[in-house]
């Protein structure tokens, strides 16, 4: 069960908006709203007339990974291994979503439009992420106007993963304040024995707000932020299609169920400058389960 307590922060700034705050102490919190979640998502893959419904209605979306080959599925990579991303990287996920979204209808153009505004992308993630963090990750508690852009939020990333083939590798700056320890060095050691404890994986209650390429997660002078690498089927790409302007965002869904496979340290990643720096690494395996296919599973039994 979750050992890491993740909050998505909220405040300005696309670096806080993509945050995550690693804090020992909301872990517990987190695990019973994870599980609680889970529970009704089952009682109503039993009921649910059909998947549009289901998926409309989830506490936990289901990642669509039907047209992801296990070819695209790789390793995760040494600790002395340079992280960055390829411009043609860039350009085939800005192709994909391009050609997902060419015939979509009107109201869902608008909605990509306001996720990839970083601007307006900040404010709308930043806002459903403190709301959702304040319900326990519980989107049917939310005032109504936030309610509807959580939905919007979730068919976008739905449609994007229809047409989706493959793992992506998404970095998402996490900050240590939360850890126990006087100096980065000792919250690094704490959350090493947290991750080599094994005792399970933790959960997300918000969107994660990354980026394909660790350069650009990295906020460049905090002491006190390592780098969560995650592999995941789940999200939307909203970056460039070229490194010109540097932007390879890419929005993973909510209450994601993270599991931690390992810390590493020194790991070298690329400046926008060209020169190397290099950061303290936890990487994670997105294993949320797909509580539809389990269910329908279980009825062909």
């Amino acid at each position: 069960m979750p050992r890491l307590g993740m909050n998505a922060t909220s405040s300005s700034g696309a670096q806080d908006t993509a945050g995550e705050v690693l804090d020992g102490a909301s872990a517990s919190q987190e695990a019973a709203a994870f599980l609680d979640a889970l529970q009704a998502d089952q009682d109503l893959g039993k009921t649910a007339p059909s998947r549009t419904s289901f998926e409309a209605n989830a506490l936990i979306p289901r990642t669509i990974t039907d047209n992801v080959s296990p070819r695209t599925r790789s390793r995760f990579k040494e600790p002395d291994q340079q992280r960055s991303v390829s411009n043609y990287s860039r350009r085939t996920h800005c192709a994909e979503r391009n050609r997902v979204f060419e015939r979509a209808s009107m109201a869902r153009n608008r909605s990509l439009s306001r996720l990839r505004d970083p601007g307006m992308r900040d404010g709308n993630v930043g806002d459903l992420n403190e709301a959702l963090r304040d319900v326990d990750g519980d989107p049917r508690q939310l005032p109504e106007p936030l309610r509807r852009l959580q939905r919007d939020t979730d068919l976008t990333i739905r449609v994007a993963e229809r047409a989706n083939t493959r793992e992506h590798t998404v970095y998402v700056a996490a900050d240590m304040s939360g850890l126990p320890g006087d100096t980065p060095q000792q919250k690094v050691a704490t959350a090493r024995r947290m991750v080599d404890a094994g005792t399970g994986a933790y959960a997300v209650q918000g969107y994660m707000v990354g980026s394909l390429d660790m350069g650009e997660a990295v906020n460049d002078g905090n002491d006190a932020e390592i780098v969560l690498e995650v592999k995941t089927c789940s999200g939307i790409y909203l970056g460039n299609s070229d490194g010109s302007t540097r932007d390879a965002t890419h929005l993973v869904g909510r209450n994601r169920y993270l599991m931690p496979y390992a810390v590493q340290e020194g790991v070298p990643y690329l400046r926008s400058d060209g020169t190397t720096g290099t950061r303290t690494v936890i990487q994670m395996q997105d294993v949320t389960p797909d509580i539809w296919a389990s269910v329908r599973a279980a009825d062909r039994r």
